[in-house]
């Protein structure tokens, strides 16, 4: 950390020798708006080893139920301690954001198995966020989608224009205002439930509010 001596919980994403490119995960005790924040990389001193800190679970919170890299080859692993591995494999893509990720082609869907870490309560709290990149603007897009029984749950764009939708008894209820995305660049995606009140963020500003809670869900 910024004392250099207390050790910070840290995994590899991706680490390439030949093109002496690393992508490496670390949890930063505090990041202070507008000031900067010093963290120290100890590697190749043999006579002098750092204490090792890599793990992979450590480096996320409890309250962080599921993290995706896309970067390894197959079915997306979890990289929390909750094991929450997606059943069959993603369409790969090499040269992402960050790291590796994959191609949602309308067709190839990518399923998560029920667990109880996954389980949601009605009007609980989430955050969910992903970097995209739209390559066509189709008008209903899904990108998360989670249903179980007359409970439903959407994250997806409809023309460019980022929305979420609950569906609950009363029927489907999708998300009001935002500005169409653009083809062909990265945007990050963000969707915050907080009791009664479900907000789209699209780099880091409001783009979007749905009058719901989070429904219960347990597939």
């Amino acid at each position: 950390a910024e004392d250099n001596k207390t050790v910070l919980p840290y995994h590899i994403e991706r680490y390439d020798s030949l093109m002496n490119e690393a992508f490496v995960w670390v949890k930063v005790p505090d990041v202070k708006p507008g000031a900067p924040t010093d963290i120290w990389l100890y590697y190749g001193n043999q006579s002098e080893k750092a204490e090792k800190g890599e793990n992979a679970k450590a480096t996320f919170d409890g309250d962080t139920l599921l993290d995706y890299h896309f970067s390894q080859k197959g079915s997306p692993a979890d990289s929390t301690g909750n094991a929450n591995n997606a059943e069959n494999a993603a369409i790969p893509v090499d040269g992402s954001l960050i790291g590796g990720g994959m191609r949602l082609d309308g067709n190839t869907k990518v399923t998560i198995p029920a667990s109880s870490s996954l389980n949601w309560n009605d009007r609980d709290p989430l955050t969910w966020s992903a970097w995209i990149k739209p390559a066509t603007l189709a008008p209903n897009a899904a990108i998360f989608s989670r249903h179980e029984g007359a409970n439903g749950f959407e994250i997806g764009m409809g023309n460019g224009t980022p929305y979420v939708a609950v569906t609950d008894a009363a029927g489907t209820h999708r998300s009001a205002g935002g500005t169409p995305l653009a083809a062909g660049g990265w945007h990050h995606l963000a969707v915050v439930a907080d009791d009664a009140k479900i907000t789209i963020f699209v780099d880091g500003a409001k783009a979007g509010t749905l009058d719901a809670p989070l429904p219960a869900l347990k597939g």
